[in-house]
């Protein structure tokens, strides 16, 4: 047997009755407030994460050339452009990679024809240390840089760093290299 239990007064109006008006808008305008919050701080962390990702690939496949030249015992070459990297092992297996949109290397000699860096097949670098710049912009001032530095030994090795750069530099005014190029 069962004894049912009966509510009575207060709390027996306020189940009946449902959720008011006020309370819903209370409910949204907080939710507002969380995706005002959240929104932005994504947004700018998936273009942190576009920048990072890219820097990586790029030290991967170095590190890949280099593998490949040790291994097939001949040199490989790595052409090197703001937008790419390509190469071509001594089998004739071609290799591609293009950064994500903007995100560039930017520190080339001749953005134009690219930078060759050429692996030699002791996995050491033909003519002398190498550095190549992985970059793009994570929020309207904050510019995030990836160096990649490469030894005369082949070693390479990542540096990271993120720079507010100043309205003036942004506008071309300063002379830190900021020069605008704002693409996203």
């Amino acid at each position: 047997m069962r004894r049912r239990i009966e509510r009575t007064g207060p709390c027996r109006r306020a189940a009946a009755r449902g959720v008011t008006l006020t309370e819903i808008l209370v409910v949204v305008a907080v939710v507002a407030l969380i995706v005002l919050v959240v929104v932005p701080n994504v947004a700018e962390w998936l273009r942190s994460y576009k920048v990072r990702t890219a820097a990586g690939q790029v030290q991967a496949e170095m590190r890949l050339a280099r593998t490949v030249a040790v291994s097939l015992n001949s040199s490989v070459s790595v052409l090197v452009k703001p937008a790419e990297v390509s190469w071509t092992d001594a089998q004739g297996r071609a290799r591609r990679f293009v950064l994500p949109g903007g995100v560039s290397i930017t520190n080339l000699t001749d953005p134009g024809a690219g930078d060759t860096f050429v692996f030699l097949r002791n996995g050491q670098i033909q003519d002398a240390t190498k550095t190549l710049t992985v970059d793009g912009w994570v929020h309207d001032d904050v510019h995030e840089v990836w160096t990649l530095d490469f030894s005369s030994a082949g070693k390479i090795s990542a540096g990271h760093t993120t720079r507010v750069v100043p309205a003036a530099e942004m506008l071309g005014g300063g002379g830190g290299g900021g020069g605008g190029d704002r693409r996203r």
